[in-house]
């Protein structure tokens, strides 16, 4: 009986995180966009362990040299030891990072993650494009 109730889950799940393929006007390149389903509870304070993963701008090859990487990685560390949290696995891609880290002691995970991109696309920034302030 559990079983029909699941499958018109899965279908409406499936229905709702379908990819569309779009093409737009000004190039022929297809994009891919894959849709979220709404209604999704965040869970922060489980002291759980959370699986993170973002994208550079527009996913352009950023960490693709060993110094940005290395930059990443000694950023990362600083922000761990401000934030206090426990960092169990990092891979770090051309253009995307994935984090397996516990909930921060000080701050929620939101503001850690903020901080660590912010810090990080501030220094990759070529010197002529820094602001002086």
């Amino acid at each position: 009986m559990a079983r029909p109730v699941a499958k018109r889950r899965a279908g409406m799940l499936q229905r709702e995180c379908s990819a569309v393929t779009a093409v737009t006007a000004q190039s022929s390149q297809t994009s891919l966009i894959s849709f979220m389903p709404w209604g999704l509870k965040r869970y922060q304070q489980t002291r759980q362990l959370h699986f993170v993963t973002f994208s550079c701008y527009h996913r352009q090859v950023l960490l693709g040299d060993p110094q940005a990487r290395d930059l990443f990685v000694q950023t990362l560390e600083t922000v761990r030891r401000w934030y206090g949290f426990w960092l169990i696995g990092y891979a770090v891609m051309p253009e995307h990072v994935h984090l397996l880290l516990s909930k921060p002691q000080s701050k929620n995970l939101a503001l850690v993650l903020q901080m660590l991109k912010q810090m990080v696309s501030r220094n990759l920034q070529p010197a002529s494009t820094k602001s002086p302030f």
